[in-house]
């Protein structure tokens, strides 16, 4: 009955790629899968490569370039969009029962959200059921991908 919170993540080195995007959804899912009631993620906005005053880089989900004052959306950014824009405030996390790349909730309204990536660098199938219907769905190499039923 204890809730848990998840709240002194990976900060990564700086790298801002996709590969620190996929670490971050392993993380989320590792937590989530494990128990924790909410994932916080320490770095919203870094400037430039993200070095902090004692010199240690680190991932952000956005960048502000300094000088140009461009806004840079990384891909963790994307990883927590699909999240936090598809999973309801009191939603629930469904047990998957095949898989290490896909998480499931059910929103309060009944619907159920599937986050789940491809990190492969080849189109990859997946099969998903639920509650006796049955999808089959392409993902695009590389990819994170939100589906709602």
């Amino acid at each position: 009955d204890m809730k848990l919170m998840q709240t002194e993540n990976e900060c990564g080195g700086g790298t801002f790629d996709w590969g620190a995007a996929e670490h971050t959804f392993d993380l989320l899912n590792t937590y989530l899968n494990g128990g924790v009631n909410s994932y916080m993620y320490w770095n919203m906005v870094l400037q430039d490569d993200g070095a902090s005053s004692w010199g240690w880089r680190q991932n952000a989900m956005i960048r502000i370039d300094s000088q140009t004052k461009q806004v840079i959306y990384t891909p963790e950014f994307y990883v927590m969009k699909h999240l936090s824009h598809f999973v309801k405030k009191g939603a629930h996390r469904l047990n998957v029962s095949k898989g290490n790349n896909v998480l499931a909730f059910k929103n309060p309204d009944g619907q159920v959200v599937i986050l789940c990536t491809n990190k492969d660098t080849e189109e990859r199938n997946i099969r998903i059921a639920c509650k006796g219907h049955v999808a089959n769905v392409k993902l695009a190499p590389k990819t994170f991908n939100t589906i709602t039923l």
